[in-house]
């Protein structure tokens, strides 16, 4: 169970304590990961500056209790509605219109494939065209996703680092073949290694696109709580994944860490 679906539990369970330790918890990881990969995080190291996935989650679901169960702690609204908008629940999105709200709100409808809504807040309120079709992707809307690199200049390495966590490994195939010239790999490695999707990742490892070292700090990025000793059991379960590089059957086998929580996770934008 990842941090996020921690929260998510402790929200369900109405455990203050967990979700204290939670909260006390992604506090701590924002700096680490502020000082190691994004400065620009350290600006705001409190839980209002954070993308809950729970709080997507949990408005999505509709489960109002749990989630003013979450309220008391300062949560970033963007993503309660996202929740709201895949939720298509249109009446509590029209009571709010704070402007920071429109790019989530998009992105949710277009993780609903509500296409008449996001084209209205495409052109209306000007939102993300990335996280639109980071949405698209979330909902597999894939050739709608796919339309926004030509029609809107999103990039096609964000789109398959995206795809690359959710484990549409045929779609991050696509992506390397018909935009080779605009992919950066690691990010594609880096959306494995966030989705768990490490069957990926070990075959470009078995290729030699990558080395052990380059992938284990992706690794860090991808799970900054993670310990040393889950850091040499992931460079354990890569090395025994690539020697089974032949066997398609090994190899297509999809992980079972993913659950339906972890699907809410924030699209990746670099």
């Amino acid at each position: 169970m990842n941090l996020y679906q921690e929260i998510y539990a402790a929200c369900k369970d109405k455990n203050s304590d967990l979700l204290n330790a939670m909260v006390n918890r992604q506090i701590e990881l924002l700096i680490q990961t502020s000082l190691s990969f994004n400065k620009k995080l350290l600006d705001a190291p409190k839980p209002a500056s954070l993308h809950w996935t729970a709080a997507a989650q949990l408005a999505y679901e509709g489960d109002e209790e749990s989630l003013d169960f979450l309220k008391q702690y300062d949560i970033e609204h963007s993503q309660i509605f996202r929740g709201y908008a895949k939720q298509k629940n249109y009446a509590k999105i029209a009571k709010r219109s704070d402007a920071e709200l429109k790019d989530w709100i998009a992105c949710g409808f277009a993780e609903a494939g509500d296409h008449e809504s996001v084209e209205f807040y495409r052109t209306h309120y000007k939102s993300n065209p990335s996280l639109i079709a980071c949405g698209y992707v979330e909902g597999g809307y894939h050739s709608e996703a796919e339309a926004y690199i030509a029609l809107h200049h999103v990039s096609p390495s964000l789109l398959a680092r995206n795809h690359a966590r959710k484990g549409n490994d045929e779609w991050v195939k696509h992506y390397e073949n018909n935009y080779a010239n605009h992919i950066f790999l690691p990010h594609i490695i880096l959306g494995a290694l966030e989705g768990n999707n490490f069957m990926l990742a070990a075959q470009y490892y078995a290729k030699q696109k990558i080395s052990m070292p380059e992938l284990v700090k992706l690794y860090k990025q991808a799970h900054p709580d993670t310990s040393g000793e889950e850091v040499k059991e992931f460079e354990e379960l890569i090395q025994r994944f690539a020697h089974q590089e032949h066997s398609s059957k090994f190899f297509h086998k999809k992980t079972d860490k993913k659950q339906e929580v972890a699907s809410f996770h924030n699209p990746s934008i670099i």
